[in-house]
């Protein structure tokens, strides 16, 4: 790792991180988490890098019940689907996955439920498919 400046040191933080509630109105959970910085010795100011950013963001998401960015990448390679086939197959926008990924944003719980069934076996590339394509839809009948 390049140290930003060549008097700033490496440091390590105690983070606290609040965890929303569900309904994301209030922070009913505060967890602490180890990261790594970097401490300027003439001011004392710490500063998190993009290393200690992500490390945050996936202890905020475990907390949270949710996939990490990093578990989401390696399912999609697992699946051998590009971002933009897996947006197809989950009905997504196109750049969704992608702001996932990256960590610039997160899966809803309930998206994060079909995932985790996508990633444990429950359900299938194939199946997404047929859904896709129309096939595998319910048949509605009209009641009169």
């Amino acid at each position: 790792m390049t140290i930003p400046l060549p008097h700033w040191e490496r440091y390590e933080a105690i983070e606290q991180i609040n965890i929303p509630a569900p309904d994301g109105k209030s922070v009913p959970t505060t967890i602490q988490v180890k990261v790594p910085a970097w401490r300027d010795p003439v001011d004392g100011e710490i500063y998190f890098d993009g290393d200690s950013i992500r490390i945050i963001d996936d202890a905020r998401a475990r907390a949270m019940g949710l996939l990490t960015t990093d578990e989401l990448k390696s399912l999609r390679i697992n699946l051998g689907l590009t971002q933009q086939r897996l947006c197809q197959l989950l009905k997504i926008g196109e750049k969704t996955w992608t702001r996932w990924e990256a960590g610039r944003d997160r899966p809803s719980k309930s998206l994060n439920v079909m995932i985790c069934a996508l990633r444990d076996g429950k359900i299938d590339v194939p199946y997404l498919e047929r859904l896709a394509s129309g096939q595998g839809q319910p048949e509605f009948q009209k009641v009169s």
